[in-house]
C-alpha cells in the first residue's frame, strides 16, 4: 500500500505513522510482530521516505496509545507543512 500511496509523489516525502494494533494481545499469537522488528521497519520507512515515520503500538480494545497515534500524525503533518510551505 505504500507503493500505491507514493506512486504519484516523486519525492516520497509525506506524513506517515506506522501503527501496531492489538498491543493487548499475547506475543505468542501467530501474527505477532515484535516491537523491535516493527520499529526497525519504521526506521527503514523513514530512510526511504526522507521523513521521520514514528512507530506506535496501540490497542483499540483498551484505548492504549490511540490518542498518541493521532497526535503523532498531526505532528508529522505539521512538520511536513513547515518543510514544504
Amino acid at each position: 500500500w505504500i507503493e500505491e500511496l507514493t506512486s504519484n509523489n516523486e519525492d516520497r516525502i509525506m506524513p506517515m505513522v506506522l501503527i501496531g494494533n492489538k498491543s493487548d494481545k499475547v506475543p505468542d499469537t501467530k501474527d505477532y510482530i515484535s516491537y523491535k522488528v516493527a520499529n526497525n521497519y519504521a526506521k527503514e520507512l523513514s530512510d526511504w521516505a526522507n521523513f521521520t515515520v514514528p512507530y506506535i503500538e496501540t490497542s483499540a480494545k483498551g484505548g492504549n496509545n490511540v490518542d498518541m497515534a493521532f497526535k503523532e500524525m498531526v505532528k508529522s503533518i505539521n512538520e511536513y507543512n513547515i518543510l514544504h510551505y
